[in-house]
């Protein structure tokens, strides 16, 4: 059995689908695996509520959204049903520690798990003590650059895993600066996924007429000023799904408490998405939906998290999607050439399941 470390018990589509996933991937692979449920003890919970003290937009967003129970409530049916999760709890280091008897190998990754703004040694795998049973797949820092507070934690826990990859270009680059290694870059699971795997947990919206898709997880005027643009030009209704106040005044439909699955067939059935979630966007390119991608955070933002949207269109060769200009462009089936971002999926695919079979079978991939 393997136990994976993850962020995914949270009302977030990207962190429940790419466990998903990563779950899938193992799973055809022929191993057997479960997420190890981590909640933390009581300092834990206190640290995370004075970041959210530090910003207290969040708390007045979170207090002022409708339907938040609603929402959260279909994300945990869906986590329950199709997310294997460890039957016991762990509280701290101590206890994740005594489950190394339960499990032949432990994997970290993916999504931000490594993110300087949420550090945890248990993301890292520091509660194990065999190196060669760690396995690091595409965990994301989210940022360009480690604060130097956590550089020497960081690096010291980095040279504990033995099979460390990362889903990002600039991950790889921190790495490479911290402990000295190259280390490979890899898919983030959810693109591992072909999109009949995804179709096949995703359920049609009922709608009969053709929209666009809006899901935005910063809160910019601008951004929803080019969907507005877009749509006066189009013709096409907007579905939305929510996150701000603003977001309720705007849009044909508002979809609050959209599951996992929905959330995949919105995806699926739209003429087109505009979004600046991550996850929002590669799964958009796994359907070979037409998209147009945002960059969420200000650049001088200690938390910037635009690299991981830079470095995966880049990746691909659809970096000028950013670009403004193509909200002039008048049919969505121009923005992105997806015969060669698929040509490109598939040696990429190839290369991140080399790395993880390598790493699962005891061998440097």
């Amino acid at each position: 059995m393997i136990g994976i470390v993850t962020n995914y018990r949270n009302a977030n589509y990207g962190s429940v689908l790419q466990s998903y996933a990563l779950q899938s991937i193992l799973n055809s692979l022929s191993q057997q695996c479960e997420n190890i449920r981590f909640i933390g003890n009581r300092q834990t919970i206190l640290q995370r509520a004075g970041t959210m003290i530090r910003n207290p937009s969040q708390i007045l967003e979170k207090f002022r959204r409708k339907g938040r129970r609603e929402r959260i409530a279909a994300f945990q049916e869906f986590i329950v049903d199709n997310i294997r999760e460890s039957k016991r709890i762990f509280h701290n280091h101590e206890e994740l520690a005594s489950s190394e008897a339960d499990y032949s190998k432990f994997i970290c990754g993916s999504d931000q798990i490594w993110a300087p703004f949420q550090f945890s040694e248990h993301y890292y795998l520091g509660f194990v003590h065999d190196h060669s049973r760690k396995i690091a797949y595409a965990p994301s820092f989210g940022v360009t650059e480690i604060p130097r507070r956590f550089s020497t934690a960081i690096s010291k826990l980095i040279d504990g895993i033995r099979y460390v990859s990362v889903r990002e270009t600039s991950g790889a680059k921190l790495v490479a600066n911290i402990t000295g290694r190259n280390v490979p870059v890899v898919l983030d699971p959810a693109l591992l996924l072909a999109a009949e795997q995804w179709r096949s947990i995703a359920k049609p919206p009922n709608y009969n007429s053709r929209y666009a898709l809006a899901y935005f997880l910063g809160n910019k005027a601008a951004h929803r000023n080019v969907v507005n643009d877009y749509l006066a030009k189009s013709r096409l209704g907007l579905v939305v799904i929510p996150k701000y106040v603003e977001d309720y005044d705007w849009g044909d439909d508002i979809v609050i408490s959209a599951n996992p699955g929905e959330f995949l067939g919105l995806l699926e059935n739209a003429e087109c998405i505009f979004t600046d979630s991550y996850h929002g966007m590669i799964l958009s390119i796994n359907f070979n939906k037409p998209f147009v991608p945002f960059l969420r955070f200000s650049a001088p933002d200690e938390n910037n998290q635009n690299s991981r949207v830079i470095d995966i269109l880049d990746t691909l060769g659809a970096l000028s999607l950013l670009s403004a200009k193509k909200m002039d462009i008048k049919y969505a089936s121009e923005w992105l050439d997806y015969t060669s971002v698929n040509h490109m999926l598939t040696t990429k695919r190839s290369e991140s399941y080399g790395f993880l079979k390598g790493a699962l079978e005891g061998y440097d991939a």
